[in-house]
This record gives C-alpha cells, sequence and structure tokens, in this order.
C-alpha cells in the first residue's frame, strides 16, 4: 500500500496553507477563484491519495494502517477546505437551491449513485458504489440536521472533521484476520458506544455528500469526490467491525 510519509503529509499541508497566503483574499474570495478553475488542485491530491488507501483497504481488508493515513489526510483535506471557502459555498449554494426548488426538494433527495460512481471511475479509477449502496438512505431527520446547520452559519466541516479523528481513533480496534473472500478484516467484537459513533459519523457525511454532489459538483467536483471516498472509509469500517 502506498502511504505517504510525513514529509509529503507535511508538504501537501504547507500547499494547502500556502494556497491561502498566496491568494491574499477572504475565503468567499477564495471559493470565487475555484468557480474559474472548476477544481482545487490541493485537494484533487488529496483525494488522490485516499482512493489509494482506499482501493487497498478493499482489496486487502481494512486495517489500522489504512486508518491512520487516511485520517491524516483527511485533516489536511479538512483543513485545505475550510481555507477556500467550501462551507461559505455549502451555505450559499444551500440557498439558492432551496430558492429554485423549495426546502422539501433538498429534504426527500436521494443520491445519484450511478452519477457519483462515473465521477469516481472517470477522476480517480475506483468504483465505490458497493460500499455506497449498502449503507440506507439518511433519515429525515439527518437531513435537516444537517441543513439547518449550514443555513444557521454552521461549517459543513465540523462534521468532517469530528469523523477523521473517530477514524484516527479506531487504529487501535482495527486489529484482525483478513477475509480475502468478503474483503473485509473480521476484528475485535465492537462496542456499542464506538459503534454509534461510527454510524452517526456515516450518516453525516453521507448526507453532506448528496448536498455536495447536488449542489457543487460542477463548481468544486473534489469536494464532492472527497465526502465520497469519506463515506466509503466509514462504509467500510462500520460493515467490518459493527455488522
Amino acid at each position: 500500500m502506498d502511504v505517504l510519509s510525513r514529509r509529503q503529509l507535511f508538504g501537501l499541508g504547507g500547499a494547502a496553507a500556502g494556497s491561502a497566503i498566496f491568494a491574499g483574499v477572504s475565503g468567499r474570495g477564495l471559493f470565487a477563484q475555484q468557480t474559474d478553475t472548476g477544481s482545487d488542485p490541493v485537494l484533487r491530491q488529496v483525494n488522490s491519495e485516499l482512493a489509494k488507501i482506499w482501493s487497498t483497504a478493499k482489496q486487502d481488508g481494512l486495517r489500522a494502517e489504512h486508518a491512520r493515513g487516511a485520517a491524516a489526510l483527511g485533516r489536511i483535506w479538512v483543513a485545505h477546505a475550510s481555507a477556500i471557502g467550501v462551507n461559505e459555498a455549502f451555505r450559499e449554494a444551500a440557498e439558492r437551491y432551496i430558492d429554485d426548488n423549495g426546502r422539501e426538494a433538498i429534504l426527500n433527495h436521494d443520491p445519484d449513485l450511478d452519477h457519483l460512481r462515473h465521477e469516481a471511475s472517470t477522476r480517480y479509477k475506483i468504483d465505490p458504489s458497493d460500499d455506497l449502496r449498502r449503507i440506507p438512505p439518511p433519515s429525515r431527520d439527518d437531513r435537516e440536521r444537517l441543513l439547518n446547520h449550514i443555513l444557521t452559519g454552521g461549517k459543513m466541516t465540523d462534521y468532517l472533521a469530528k469523523a477523521f479523528d473517530l477514524l484516527d481513533r479506531s487504529q487501535p480496534r482495527l486489529i484482525g484476520i483478513a477475509d480475502n473472500r468478503a474483503h473485509v478484516v473480521r476484528v475485535q467484537i465492537g462496542d456499542p458506544a464506538f459503534c454509534d459513533s461510527t454510524w452517526n459519523s456515516l450518516q453525516a457525511i453521507m448526507v453532506s455528500m448528496d448536498y455536495a454532489c447536488t449542489w457543487l459538483i460542477y463548481l468544486m467536483p473534489e469536494v464532492c469526490m472527497g465526502l465520497m471516498m469519506a463515506c466509503g472509509f466509514f462504509s467500510i469500517m462500520y460493515y467490518s467491525y459493527c455488522t
């Protein structure tokens, strides 16, 4: 498995900080710049590394080193997404979507998994459909909770930061024997509190992914793809460890 070295991780973090400093403008201005290009190079690189780890975890079974690498990359992803104005973009896109389609259209929307599979295959040569299809659709309450959080000034990245912290803390639990037939690691018996937290994170990321891939796929496609891969990691972890 190709896991980033400490120097590479710091290099990506430096690139994230450097892009914000070089721009010399607010997060909202940075978002405006990104909409001109349609993609962010730092998020694209981090997503590419996440895709490598995800592919290895699916093939060989989820292990502690996968969780460690994905959590480190995830923190870089969150920091850079915040710096380029993704949270502001989320809120503005939500407001526009409600103006055009009504609030109920958001709360009743289901992810277009065929479209996600196409985008992931085209951009990163991976197929997330198996991991995503086994996740039950988020409840209306889950959707409304995140939507209210965004519309009242909350940050989408708040949920993602908590999720990657949980992924990092999961390392001691991901000890077991690989079952290559099922492509999972049969780990120690799960504890309810950890599994509840994993499930809640999975649902929050699923809703965030659906919103991002509905609102921002053409403006900031790497946000959609990054959330999709985070969702894939938590799907593997939950169904390996907690079921």
